[in-house]
Protein backbone atom coordinates (compact mmCIF):
# COMPACT_ATOMS: atom_id res chain seq x y z
CA UNK A 1 0.00 0.00 0.00
CA UNK A 2 1.22 3.52 -0.76
CA UNK A 3 2.32 5.30 2.35
CA UNK A 4 1.07 8.81 3.09
CA UNK A 5 3.50 10.88 5.10
CA UNK A 6 1.34 13.62 6.62
CA UNK A 7 3.21 14.73 9.68
CA UNK A 8 3.77 17.95 11.55
CA UNK A 9 7.52 18.35 11.46
CA UNK A 10 8.47 20.84 14.13
CA UNK A 11 6.36 23.98 13.66
CA UNK A 12 5.26 23.57 10.05
CA UNK A 13 2.96 21.36 8.05
CA UNK A 14 4.85 19.07 5.73
CA UNK A 15 2.83 18.40 2.56
CA UNK A 16 1.83 14.77 2.19
CA UNK A 17 4.04 12.67 -0.04
CA UNK A 18 2.91 9.41 -1.59
CA UNK A 19 6.04 7.32 -1.30
CA UNK A 20 6.21 4.05 -3.18
CA UNK A 21 8.27 1.07 -2.16
CA UNK A 22 10.65 -0.71 -4.53
CA UNK A 23 8.06 -3.48 -4.85
CA UNK A 24 5.39 -1.01 -5.97
CA UNK A 25 7.72 0.68 -8.45
CA UNK A 26 8.59 -2.76 -9.85
CA UNK A 27 4.94 -3.45 -10.68
CA UNK A 28 4.19 0.07 -11.95
CA UNK A 29 5.05 -0.37 -15.69
CA UNK A 30 2.18 -1.43 -17.92
CA UNK A 31 3.91 -4.57 -19.19
CA UNK A 32 5.02 -6.03 -15.83
CA UNK A 33 1.74 -7.78 -14.93
CA UNK A 34 1.31 -9.45 -18.36
CA UNK A 35 4.93 -10.62 -18.30
CA UNK A 36 4.61 -11.96 -14.75
CA UNK A 37 1.44 -13.91 -15.62
CA UNK A 38 3.06 -15.27 -18.78
CA UNK A 39 6.17 -16.44 -16.93
CA UNK A 40 4.05 -18.00 -14.17
CA UNK A 41 1.93 -19.80 -16.78
CA UNK A 42 4.98 -21.29 -18.48
CA UNK A 43 6.39 -22.35 -15.12
CA UNK A 44 3.09 -23.97 -14.19
CA UNK A 45 2.98 -25.75 -17.56
CA UNK A 46 6.39 -27.27 -16.81
CA UNK A 47 5.55 -28.16 -13.20
CA UNK A 48 2.12 -29.79 -13.54
CA UNK A 49 3.12 -32.52 -16.02
CA UNK A 50 5.99 -33.44 -13.68
CA UNK A 51 3.58 -34.14 -10.81
CA UNK A 52 0.75 -35.36 -13.03
CA UNK A 53 1.42 -39.03 -12.40
CA UNK A 54 1.17 -38.53 -8.62
CA UNK A 55 -2.27 -36.87 -8.67
CA UNK A 56 -4.20 -37.37 -11.89
CA UNK A 57 -5.07 -41.04 -11.47
CA UNK A 58 -6.56 -40.36 -8.04
CA UNK A 59 -9.09 -37.72 -9.12
CA UNK A 60 -11.80 -38.93 -11.55
CA UNK A 61 -12.93 -35.44 -12.58
CA UNK A 62 -9.71 -34.74 -14.44
CA UNK A 63 -9.36 -34.93 -18.22
CA UNK A 64 -9.48 -38.52 -19.52
CA UNK A 65 -8.64 -39.01 -23.17
CA UNK A 66 -5.84 -40.07 -25.44
CA UNK A 67 -2.92 -38.08 -26.75
CA UNK A 68 -4.80 -36.93 -29.87
CA UNK A 69 -7.74 -35.66 -27.81
CA UNK A 70 -5.45 -33.74 -25.46
CA UNK A 71 -3.55 -32.18 -28.35
CA UNK A 72 -6.82 -31.20 -30.03
CA UNK A 73 -8.12 -29.58 -26.85
CA UNK A 74 -4.91 -27.66 -26.13
CA UNK A 75 -4.60 -26.59 -29.76
CA UNK A 76 -8.16 -25.24 -29.69
CA UNK A 77 -7.47 -23.37 -26.44
CA UNK A 78 -4.29 -21.83 -27.86
CA UNK A 79 -6.09 -20.76 -31.05
CA UNK A 80 -9.00 -19.19 -29.18
CA UNK A 81 -6.90 -17.26 -26.69
CA UNK A 82 -4.47 -15.85 -29.25
CA UNK A 83 -7.46 -14.90 -31.44
CA UNK A 84 -8.97 -12.93 -28.55
CA UNK A 85 -5.65 -11.32 -27.61
CA UNK A 86 -5.54 -9.44 -30.92
CA UNK A 87 -8.91 -7.69 -30.44
CA UNK A 88 -8.03 -6.89 -26.83
CA UNK A 89 -4.88 -5.09 -27.98
CA UNK A 90 -6.85 -3.37 -30.74
CA UNK A 91 -9.63 -2.25 -28.38
CA UNK A 92 -7.06 -0.88 -25.94
CA UNK A 93 -5.37 1.14 -28.67
CA UNK A 94 -8.71 2.46 -29.95
CA UNK A 95 -9.71 3.56 -26.45
CA UNK A 96 -6.36 5.32 -25.98
CA UNK A 97 -6.80 7.10 -29.30
CA UNK A 98 -10.38 8.05 -28.43
CA UNK A 99 -9.38 9.34 -25.00
CA UNK A 100 -6.57 11.39 -26.51
CA UNK A 101 -8.68 12.94 -29.27
CA UNK A 102 -12.03 13.37 -27.52
CA UNK A 103 -10.96 14.14 -23.95
CA UNK A 104 -7.31 15.17 -23.44
CA UNK A 105 -3.95 13.42 -23.96
CA UNK A 106 -3.13 14.11 -20.32
CA UNK A 107 -5.45 11.35 -19.05
CA UNK A 108 -3.78 8.50 -20.95
CA UNK A 109 -1.71 7.59 -17.90
CA UNK A 110 -4.82 6.55 -15.97
CA UNK A 111 -5.84 4.15 -18.77
CA UNK A 112 -2.41 2.53 -18.90
CA UNK A 113 -2.41 2.09 -15.11
CA UNK A 114 -5.61 0.03 -15.26
CA UNK A 115 -5.04 -3.37 -13.66
CA UNK A 116 -8.08 -4.80 -15.46
CA UNK A 117 -6.44 -4.22 -18.83
CA UNK A 118 -3.10 -5.55 -17.61
CA UNK A 119 -4.57 -8.72 -16.09
CA UNK A 120 -6.73 -9.33 -19.17
CA UNK A 121 -3.75 -9.22 -21.51
CA UNK A 122 -1.74 -11.34 -19.08
CA UNK A 123 -4.45 -14.02 -18.84
CA UNK A 124 -4.84 -14.35 -22.61
CA UNK A 125 -1.12 -14.46 -23.36
CA UNK A 126 -0.49 -16.70 -20.35
CA UNK A 127 -3.19 -19.19 -21.35
CA UNK A 128 -1.83 -19.30 -24.89
CA UNK A 129 1.73 -19.99 -23.70
CA UNK A 130 0.47 -22.51 -21.14
CA UNK A 131 -1.39 -24.53 -23.77
CA UNK A 132 1.61 -24.58 -26.12
CA UNK A 133 3.98 -25.61 -23.33
CA UNK A 134 1.74 -28.43 -22.10
CA UNK A 135 1.33 -29.74 -25.67
CA UNK A 136 5.04 -30.44 -25.89
CA UNK A 137 4.82 -32.81 -22.89
CA UNK A 138 2.23 -35.09 -24.58
CA UNK A 139 3.84 -38.31 -25.84
CA UNK A 140 2.56 -41.31 -27.80
CA UNK A 141 5.50 -43.69 -27.35
CA UNK A 142 5.21 -44.42 -24.52
CA UNK A 143 1.73 -42.96 -24.16
CA UNK A 144 1.64 -40.05 -21.72
CA UNK A 145 -1.17 -37.51 -21.37
CA UNK A 146 -0.74 -34.93 -18.57
CA UNK A 147 -4.31 -35.09 -17.31
CA UNK A 148 -3.79 -32.62 -14.47
CA UNK A 149 -2.12 -30.04 -16.71
CA UNK A 150 -4.69 -30.51 -19.48
CA UNK A 151 -7.58 -30.16 -17.02
CA UNK A 152 -6.05 -26.99 -15.59
CA UNK A 153 -5.96 -25.50 -19.10
CA UNK A 154 -9.76 -25.66 -19.11
CA UNK A 155 -9.92 -23.61 -15.89
CA UNK A 156 -7.51 -21.08 -17.36
CA UNK A 157 -9.84 -20.67 -20.34
CA UNK A 158 -12.77 -20.09 -17.97
CA UNK A 159 -10.69 -17.48 -16.13
CA UNK A 160 -9.72 -15.84 -19.42
CA UNK A 161 -13.37 -15.58 -20.48
CA UNK A 162 -14.21 -14.01 -17.13
CA UNK A 163 -11.40 -11.48 -17.57
CA UNK A 164 -12.64 -10.75 -21.09
CA UNK A 165 -16.11 -9.86 -19.77
CA UNK A 166 -14.54 -7.71 -17.05
CA UNK A 167 -12.36 -6.05 -19.69
CA UNK A 168 -15.35 -5.20 -21.89
CA UNK A 169 -17.20 -3.71 -18.92
CA UNK A 170 -14.10 -1.75 -17.93
CA UNK A 171 -13.66 -0.36 -21.44
CA UNK A 172 -17.32 0.69 -21.63
CA UNK A 173 -16.96 2.60 -18.36
CA UNK A 174 -13.58 4.04 -19.37
CA UNK A 175 -14.93 5.83 -22.43
CA UNK A 176 -17.87 7.39 -20.58
CA UNK A 177 -17.01 11.04 -20.07
CA UNK A 178 -18.90 11.20 -16.78
CA UNK A 179 -16.77 8.34 -15.41
CA UNK A 180 -13.55 9.93 -16.67
CA UNK A 181 -14.11 13.35 -15.11
CA UNK A 182 -15.45 11.85 -11.88
CA UNK A 183 -12.24 9.83 -11.45
CA UNK A 184 -10.21 12.99 -12.04
CA UNK A 185 -12.27 14.81 -9.41
CA UNK A 186 -11.72 12.07 -6.81
CA UNK A 187 -7.98 11.97 -7.52
CA UNK A 188 -7.79 15.74 -7.18
CA UNK A 189 -9.59 15.74 -3.83
CA UNK A 190 -7.30 12.98 -2.56
CA UNK A 191 -4.24 14.99 -3.59
CA UNK A 192 -5.72 18.15 -2.06
CA UNK A 193 -6.21 16.36 1.25
CA UNK A 194 -2.50 15.53 1.22
CA UNK A 195 -1.20 19.05 0.67
CA UNK A 196 -4.00 21.07 2.33
CA UNK A 197 -5.47 18.77 4.99
CA UNK A 198 -8.74 19.58 6.69
CA UNK A 199 -7.26 19.17 10.16
CA UNK A 200 -4.23 21.35 9.48
CA UNK A 201 -3.38 23.28 12.61
CA UNK A 202 -3.17 27.05 12.34
CA UNK A 203 0.45 27.93 12.98
CA UNK A 204 0.44 31.65 13.57
CA UNK A 205 3.91 31.50 15.06
CA UNK A 206 5.44 30.63 11.70
CA UNK A 207 6.77 33.66 9.90
CA UNK A 208 5.12 34.29 6.55
CA UNK A 209 7.11 37.38 5.64
CA UNK A 210 10.00 37.02 3.16
CA UNK A 211 13.03 35.32 4.66
CA UNK A 212 16.47 36.81 4.26
CA UNK A 213 19.58 34.67 4.65
CA UNK A 214 22.52 35.53 6.83
CA UNK A 215 25.03 37.54 4.82
CA UNK A 216 27.85 35.38 6.17
CA UNK A 217 26.32 32.16 4.86
CA UNK A 218 27.47 30.78 1.53
CA UNK A 219 24.90 30.34 -1.23
CA UNK A 220 25.05 27.39 -3.62
CA UNK A 221 22.76 26.71 -6.55
CA UNK A 222 21.16 23.29 -6.98
CA UNK A 223 20.84 22.25 -10.63
CA UNK A 224 18.53 19.74 -12.25
CA UNK A 225 20.75 17.50 -14.35
CA UNK A 226 18.04 15.53 -16.14
CA UNK A 227 16.75 15.96 -19.66
CA UNK A 228 13.93 18.23 -18.62
CA UNK A 229 10.66 17.35 -16.95
CA UNK A 230 7.91 18.32 -14.55
CA UNK A 231 8.36 18.30 -10.79
CA UNK A 232 5.96 15.52 -9.80
CA UNK A 233 6.79 14.95 -6.14
CA UNK A 234 8.98 16.48 -3.46
CA UNK A 235 9.83 14.57 -0.30
CA UNK A 236 9.79 17.49 2.12
CA UNK A 237 10.45 15.31 5.15
CA UNK A 238 13.74 14.10 3.71
CA UNK A 239 14.66 17.59 2.51
CA UNK A 240 14.16 18.87 6.04
CA UNK A 241 16.22 16.03 7.47
CA UNK A 242 18.97 16.82 4.96
CA UNK A 243 18.99 20.53 5.84
CA UNK A 244 18.88 19.78 9.57
CA UNK A 245 21.75 17.30 9.32
CA UNK A 246 24.02 19.76 7.50
CA UNK A 247 22.92 22.87 9.39
CA UNK A 248 21.54 24.97 6.57
CA UNK A 249 18.41 26.17 4.78
CA UNK A 250 17.21 24.78 1.46
CA UNK A 251 14.97 26.93 -0.74
CA UNK A 252 12.98 25.10 -3.43
CA UNK A 253 12.34 27.66 -6.16
CA UNK A 254 9.43 26.08 -8.01
CA UNK A 255 6.16 24.40 -7.00
CA UNK A 256 5.16 20.86 -7.84
CA UNK A 257 3.88 20.74 -11.42
CA UNK A 258 6.42 23.25 -12.73
CA UNK A 259 8.48 22.33 -15.79
CA UNK A 260 12.25 22.56 -15.40
CA UNK A 261 14.62 22.27 -18.38
CA UNK A 262 18.04 20.66 -18.28
CA UNK A 263 20.62 22.41 -16.07
CA UNK A 264 17.97 24.71 -14.58
CA UNK A 265 18.55 26.02 -11.04
CA UNK A 266 15.73 24.48 -9.00
CA UNK A 267 16.88 25.22 -5.45
CA UNK A 268 19.38 27.19 -3.40
CA UNK A 269 21.39 26.06 -0.42
CA UNK A 270 22.17 28.51 2.38
CA UNK A 271 24.66 27.07 4.79
CA UNK A 272 28.09 25.44 5.02
CA UNK A 273 29.94 25.26 1.74
CA UNK A 274 31.35 21.79 2.44
CA UNK A 275 28.88 19.08 3.46
CA UNK A 276 30.04 15.90 5.14
CA UNK A 277 29.41 12.83 3.00
CA UNK A 278 27.98 14.86 0.10
CA UNK A 279 30.09 14.95 -3.06
CA UNK A 280 27.46 16.46 -5.34
CA UNK A 281 24.91 18.78 -3.73
CA UNK A 282 22.67 18.92 -6.80
CA UNK A 283 22.50 15.15 -7.07
CA UNK A 284 21.82 14.73 -3.34
CA UNK A 285 18.90 17.18 -3.44
CA UNK A 286 17.32 16.11 -6.74
CA UNK A 287 17.30 12.49 -5.55
CA UNK A 288 14.70 13.61 -3.00
CA UNK A 289 12.48 14.96 -5.79
CA UNK A 290 10.64 13.14 -8.57
CA UNK A 291 10.63 14.37 -12.17
CA UNK A 292 8.69 13.08 -15.15
CA UNK A 293 7.81 13.99 -18.71
CA UNK A 294 4.14 14.28 -17.69
CA UNK A 295 2.54 15.76 -14.61
CA UNK A 296 0.78 13.52 -12.10
CA UNK A 297 -2.03 14.25 -9.64
CA UNK A 298 -0.44 12.49 -6.65
CA UNK A 299 1.02 15.65 -5.10
CA UNK A 300 -0.05 18.10 -7.81
CA UNK A 301 -3.77 18.71 -7.22
CA UNK A 302 -3.67 21.60 -9.68
CA UNK A 303 -3.16 19.04 -12.46
CA UNK A 304 -6.63 17.62 -11.82
CA UNK A 305 -8.13 21.06 -12.46
CA UNK A 306 -5.92 21.37 -15.55
CA UNK A 307 -7.28 18.10 -16.93
CA UNK A 308 -10.91 19.07 -16.31
CA UNK A 309 -10.36 22.48 -17.91
CA UNK A 310 -8.74 20.85 -20.95
CA UNK A 311 -11.68 18.49 -21.40
CA UNK A 312 -14.12 21.40 -21.09
CA UNK A 313 -12.18 23.50 -23.61
CA UNK A 314 -12.12 20.66 -26.12
CA UNK A 315 -15.86 20.14 -25.64
CA UNK A 316 -16.41 23.85 -26.36
CA UNK A 317 -14.30 23.84 -29.53
CA UNK A 318 -16.20 24.36 -32.82
CA UNK A 319 -15.24 20.88 -34.01
CA UNK A 320 -16.88 19.19 -31.01
CA UNK A 321 -19.49 21.72 -29.81
CA UNK A 322 -20.59 19.73 -26.76
CA UNK A 323 -21.51 22.22 -24.01
CA UNK A 324 -23.11 19.48 -21.90
CA UNK A 325 -19.70 17.87 -21.38
CA UNK A 326 -18.29 21.28 -20.48
CA UNK A 327 -21.06 21.70 -17.88
CA UNK A 328 -20.17 18.30 -16.40
CA UNK A 329 -16.55 19.43 -16.11
CA UNK A 330 -17.63 22.66 -14.42
CA UNK A 331 -19.68 20.64 -11.92
CA UNK A 332 -16.67 18.48 -11.04
CA UNK A 333 -14.44 21.55 -10.83
CA UNK A 334 -17.01 23.06 -8.48
CA UNK A 335 -16.87 20.00 -6.22
CA UNK A 336 -13.08 20.12 -6.16
CA UNK A 337 -12.90 23.88 -5.57
CA UNK A 338 -15.58 23.63 -2.87
CA UNK A 339 -13.11 21.60 -0.83
CA UNK A 340 -10.17 23.81 -1.78
CA UNK A 341 -11.69 27.15 -0.69
CA UNK A 342 -12.28 25.80 2.83
CA UNK A 343 -8.55 25.14 3.31
CA UNK A 344 -5.70 27.49 4.07
CA UNK A 345 -2.47 27.32 2.13
CA UNK A 346 0.21 26.02 4.49
CA UNK A 347 3.16 28.22 5.33
CA UNK A 348 6.01 27.89 2.87
CA UNK A 349 8.46 27.92 5.78
CA UNK A 350 9.17 24.53 7.34
CA UNK A 351 10.94 24.44 10.69
CA UNK A 352 12.61 21.55 12.44
CA UNK A 353 11.89 20.34 15.97
CA UNK A 354 14.16 23.05 17.38
CA UNK A 355 12.19 25.80 15.63
CA UNK A 356 14.97 26.46 13.12
CA UNK A 357 13.99 27.21 9.53
CA UNK A 358 15.15 24.38 7.25
CA UNK A 359 13.10 24.38 4.03
CA UNK A 360 11.38 27.07 2.01
CA UNK A 361 9.07 25.79 -0.71
CA UNK A 362 6.49 27.19 -3.10
CA UNK A 363 3.01 25.78 -2.39
CA UNK A 364 0.28 25.89 -4.98
CA UNK A 365 -2.13 28.66 -4.04
CA UNK A 366 -5.91 28.65 -3.95
CA UNK A 367 -6.08 31.92 -5.89
CA UNK A 368 -4.07 30.54 -8.81
CA UNK A 369 -6.19 27.41 -9.03
CA UNK A 370 -9.44 29.37 -8.90
CA UNK A 371 -8.25 31.45 -11.84
CA UNK A 372 -7.27 28.28 -13.70
CA UNK A 373 -10.72 26.83 -13.04
CA UNK A 374 -12.64 29.85 -14.36
CA UNK A 375 -10.79 32.12 -16.79
CA UNK A 376 -10.08 29.74 -19.68
CA UNK A 377 -13.52 28.13 -19.67
CA UNK A 378 -15.14 31.58 -19.53
CA UNK A 379 -13.03 32.69 -22.49
CA UNK A 380 -13.72 29.74 -24.79
CA UNK A 381 -17.29 29.31 -23.61
CA UNK A 382 -18.28 32.94 -24.04
CA UNK A 383 -20.46 32.10 -27.06
CA UNK A 384 -22.21 29.16 -25.35
CA UNK A 385 -25.49 30.14 -23.72
CA UNK A 386 -25.22 27.73 -20.78
CA UNK A 387 -21.57 28.28 -19.78
CA UNK A 388 -21.92 31.75 -18.25
CA UNK A 389 -24.79 30.82 -15.89
CA UNK A 390 -22.99 27.59 -14.91
CA UNK A 391 -19.83 29.50 -13.98
CA UNK A 392 -21.84 32.10 -12.02
CA UNK A 393 -23.59 29.28 -10.15
CA UNK A 394 -20.22 27.78 -9.27
CA UNK A 395 -18.85 31.11 -8.02
CA UNK A 396 -21.94 31.79 -5.89
CA UNK A 397 -21.73 28.33 -4.37
CA UNK A 398 -18.03 28.77 -3.59
CA UNK A 399 -18.76 32.12 -1.93
CA UNK A 400 -21.10 30.40 0.52
CA UNK A 401 -18.36 28.13 1.89
CA UNK A 402 -15.10 29.96 1.13
CA UNK A 403 -12.84 31.38 3.82
CA UNK A 404 -12.85 35.20 4.08
CA UNK A 405 -9.45 35.56 2.40
CA UNK A 406 -10.81 34.04 -0.83
CA UNK A 407 -13.92 36.21 -1.18
CA UNK A 408 -12.07 38.95 -3.04
CA UNK A 409 -10.69 36.68 -5.74
CA UNK A 410 -14.14 35.10 -6.17
CA UNK A 411 -15.67 38.56 -6.67
CA UNK A 412 -13.00 39.39 -9.24
CA UNK A 413 -13.58 36.14 -11.12
CA UNK A 414 -17.32 36.81 -11.12
CA UNK A 415 -16.60 40.10 -12.90
CA UNK A 416 -14.26 38.32 -15.32
CA UNK A 417 -17.10 35.98 -16.29
CA UNK A 418 -19.40 38.94 -16.97
CA UNK A 419 -16.78 40.63 -19.15
CA UNK A 420 -16.12 37.46 -21.13
CA UNK A 421 -19.83 36.90 -21.73
CA UNK A 422 -20.26 40.52 -22.83
CA UNK A 423 -17.31 40.24 -25.24
CA UNK A 424 -17.52 36.73 -26.70
CA UNK A 425 -14.71 35.19 -28.74
CA UNK A 426 -15.54 35.32 -32.44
Amino acid sequence: MVKHQQLLFGNGWVPGVRTSSLWQRFWAPFWMVPIAISVASVGLALLLPAIDGLVANEIPLFFHSGASGARSLLSTIASITISITGPVFSITLVVLQLASSQFTPRILGSFLESRVTQFSLGMFVGTFLYALTVMRSIRTDPDFVPQLATSFAFFMVVGSMGMFLAFIRHIVLSIQISEVIFRIQLSGIESLNNVMPEDQAEVDNITRKPWRPDEEESVRDVYYGGRGGYICEVNYNKLMSFAHKHGGVLEVLYPVGHYVPCNQVIARWFGPKELDGVDDLSEAVTELMSFNRERTIRQDFSFSIRQLVDIAERALSPGVNDPTTAIQCINCIQSLCRVMVTRRVPSNYLNDDDGELRVIYQPQTVEENLELAVVEIAHWGSTAVRIGPALHTMINDLRSVALPEYQQVLDRLDNVIDKKMDNPVE
